[in-house]
């Protein structure tokens, strides 16, 4: 990695860095403007907005005056008037039973109703239990009905000071109110500017995983919700211990609450960029313990026969139902027994689908069906009339091709006899006519060309026939590359020369072998050669190249060809084929196909190629010690 690169990496990290810590300090911003928060929630001046009559704060404190009045009242009634006249309320007493006043206090004219107050006797009877507007009215002792003053005056009851105190903590909540909403729109937007950035680095093409992304998923969900739940546990302990107390020192309770919310936090937003960038990767179902536990499961399942995958199935099938029905969960044994029957529906169709197939290649229609989505062992027997379909259309296309083969092979025997065989015979009509004695040297020639002609065509007939059946004798053994390459380049030195062909042959090891018959492969390269004189442009090169690898020789022979190739690869190796259309050339057009057999005889293989007017024999055998 060039340092530039190491730059741009470092800057993307650091910037990414940045943007943690950034979401850090909100999280701690936020810790400080909860404390007001919660505490109005908890006080309800939030909920309440401008009322403090109805707020919880206020009804606590009724229910705290209406118990002190109950237990003056059952005490001392005398001191009733003086005790409660002054005050910022008034109440009247009724009985449980008769709903008849007992006792009644006005202290203004001027008074909001705060609700009726129902006051049971507890259990030791030395307390009273207090509940406001019951729906279910019984059994209850007084019913109290509370007012409070719409002007408060100071220092009487403790009302006032807790009406002051309700208006400063709701003017207070709803500025923190608006900063943490400000606050958390600030955490989401660098959030997902880290959600988004996740998987990609400076550097690097594409998405990258890095260790943390790369452990599966469910367990890294697991091990972040066991965390989480950890780290409520601790918060509630917290709690219960008065460190998040909101009424506590302000600072004990906002280093708590920081804690508590970057424990809380930043692992779910560790979370979110990992599920990022595996969505990203693609790796999101794919890296999971389940996945890969299901895989496996599915593996043992797919190995076995289909009669236990039946009976593994109806045993599923069965024991659900009888789960969902001893459990009397009527809607989950609908629902089973639905699947199950989908289940069985699409296997059906599935195979209904594969005996289509079968029926459309007994009627000789070879298209292949679609495989990918059936079920394994329909898949198995689909794949295997798609190869039945494709051996017969091979073997349909292997017919046409031999028939039309055998009709040029009648045609070109029947040419390359006919020619030599026409010749002997008119040559040996003029003899039989009256010559003299320099057209007689002149006939004769011509008489034994044609006549080695003749002979060297039906050696060539009689090699190939037992070259293809493997009627040779084969004998095995380690021949130097090196020495029988120039050995027969050698023997076709001047042929070469009267074509002007330049031979390149390149560096040979002087050790490297390989095992073939020598008689056999000095008759592969003699063809081989053969071929390229005859057919190759005048004035060009020849190239020879081997190559090697732990099992085997390559001896690659390149020339440019003289005219142009109409026929492909495969029908030059064919019998009687020749590159010229014309067949002015001598030959029988056996060559390579000879040598391919006996290059096949010898554990090799001969193949060709043509890329324009280059013709390319690529020569292969096993490499020797």
């Amino acid at each position: 990695m060039t340092e530039i690169r190491k730059a741009e990496k470092t800057e993307r990290f650091l910037f990414k860095l940045i943007v943690v810590v950034l979401i850090s300090a909100l999280l701690i911003v936020l810790a400080v403007f909860s404390k007001d928060l919660f505490k109005a929630v908890n006080e309800g001046a939030l909920d309440n907005s401008e009322s403090f009559n109805s707020s919880m704060m206020c009804d606590r404190k009724v229910v705290e005056t209406i118990d002190d009045i109950i237990k003056t009242y059952e005490k001392d009634p005398g001191s009733m008037d003086t005790r409660y006249n002054g005050k910022n309320y008034s109440f009247i007493i009724r009985d449980g039973n008769t709903y008849m006043p007992l006792w009644e206090v006005t202290n203004s004219n001027r008074n909001t109703f705060i609700g009726e107050y129902f006051v049971f006797e507890s259990a030791n009877g030395n307390d009273v239990v207090i509940y406001k507007n019951l729906i279910n009215e019984s059994d209850y002792k007084y019913r109290v009905e509370f007012s409070l003053a719409d002007e408060l005056k100071e220092n009487t009851d403790g009302f006032y000071e807790l009406k002051d105190s309700y208006e400063l903590l709701h003017s207070s909540s709803l500025k923190s109110l608006i900063f943490s909403g400000l606050t958390i729109t600030g955490i989401i937007i660098l959030a997902v500017w880290l959600i988004r950035a996740s998987g990609y680095e400076y550097g690097r093409d594409g998405v990258y995983l890095n260790f943390f992304n790369r452990i599966p998923l469910d367990a890294l969900t697991l091990g972040i919700i066991l965390w989480e739940i950890g780290t409520i546990f601790v918060t509630v302990n917290l709690i219960d211990g008065g460190y998040l107390d909101m009424n506590a020192d302000s600072k004990l309770y906002v280093f708590s609450m920081s804690c508590v919310l970057l424990a809380i936090g930043l692992p779910v937003l560790w979370w979110l960029t990992s599920v990022s960038a595996r969505i990203k990767a693609g790796t999101l179902l794919s890296n999971n313990l389940l996945t890969k536990l299901f895989k496996f499961l599915g593996s043992l399942v797919s190995g076995l026969p289909l009669v236990w995958k039946t009976i593994l199935f109806l045993l599923v099938a069965g024991g659900g139902c009888l789960v969902f029905l001893f459990a009397d969960a009527e809607l989950l044994l609908a629902i089973w027994v639905l699947l199950c029957c989908l289940a069985v529906l699409w296997w059906s169709l599935w195979f209904q689908k594969v005996k289509r197939q079968a029926s459309k290649v007994i009627n000789g229609h070879l298209e292949p069906m679609d495989t990918d989505k059936m079920p394994q062992d329909l898949q198995v027997l689909a794949n295997d009339l798609n190869d039945i379909s494709d051996g017969l259309k091979a073997a349909v296309e292997n017919e046409l091709k031999g028939e039309r083969l055998k009709a040029e092979l009648i045609t070109n025997v029947s040419h390359d006899i006919r020619t030599p065989l026409t010749s002997i015979i008119n040559y040996v009509d003029l003899l039989q006519k009256e010559h003299t004695e320099e057209q007689e040297k002149e006939y004769l020639e011509v008489l034994a060309r044609q006549s080695e002609r003749l002979n060297k065509l039906t050696e060539d007939i009689i090699e190939a026939s037992k070259a293809s059946t493997g009627n040779v004798t084969v004998d095995i053994t380690d021949i130097g590359v090196k020495e029988i390459i120039w050995q027969s380049v050698g023997e076709y030195e001047n042929r070469f020369a009267e074509k002007q062909l330049t031979v390149v042959v390149s560096d040979i090891a002087d050790d490297l072998t390989v095992k073939a018959d020598g008689t056999l492969l000095w008759r592969v390269l003699n063809n081989i050669y053969s071929n390229i004189v005859k057919y190759a442009l005048e004035g060009t090169r020849v190239y020879i190249d081997v190559t090697n690898d732990r099992k085997n020789v390559q001896m690659t022979f390149k020339n440019i060809s003289a005219e142009a190739l109409n026929v492909s690869a495969d029908e030059l190796m064919g019998r009687f084929v020749r590159g010229d259309d014309s067949r002015h050339t001598e030959g029988s057009g056996l060559g390579l196909n000879i040598a391919e057999s006996l290059t096949t005889l010898m554990n090799g293989s001969l193949k060709l190629s043509i890329d324009g007017d280059l013709f390319k024999v690529n020569l292969e055998l096993p490499k020797g010690k």
